[in-house]
């Protein structure tokens, strides 16, 4: 997964210029940290961002308001998770995801 990472550093253009993306995250009621994870997301170069937190500290929160941006811009996201309560957790809350085994054991064209 980790080298999935780095083959994917810088590769993409940012979704969100940052002036745009601080103006739709000030309407929007997340909290600063949740701001800082839809930013990490959604104006930087990289394919592949990992979110890394506290239970219940507002992840999936923050995840659903990207994929909401994203979904707007056209683009599709997709959570991955190391265990299966956790996809389950992720897609109660609308929010396409698999596990990180899957992703690793899957063919080339079954990739994200």
């Amino acid at each position: 997964m980790l080298a999935m990472e780095m083959q994917g550093c810088g590769q993409c253009t940012p979704i969100f210029e940052h002036q745009e993306l601080s103006e739709q995250l000030e309407q929007s009621t997340l909290t600063p940290g949740q701001k800082d994870t839809v930013s990490l997301m959604l104006n930087r170069k990289d394919q592949i961002v990992g979110v890394q937190g506290l239970a219940s500290t507002g992840k999936s929160y923050a995840l659903q308001q990207t994929q909401k941006l994203l979904n707007e811009r056209g683009y599709k996201m997709v959570a991955l998770a190391p265990y299966g309560t956790q996809v389950n957790n992720l897609r109660e809350d609308d929010i396409e995801a698999n596990t990180v085994a899957s992703q690793l054991t899957a063919t080339e064209t079954e990739r994200l």
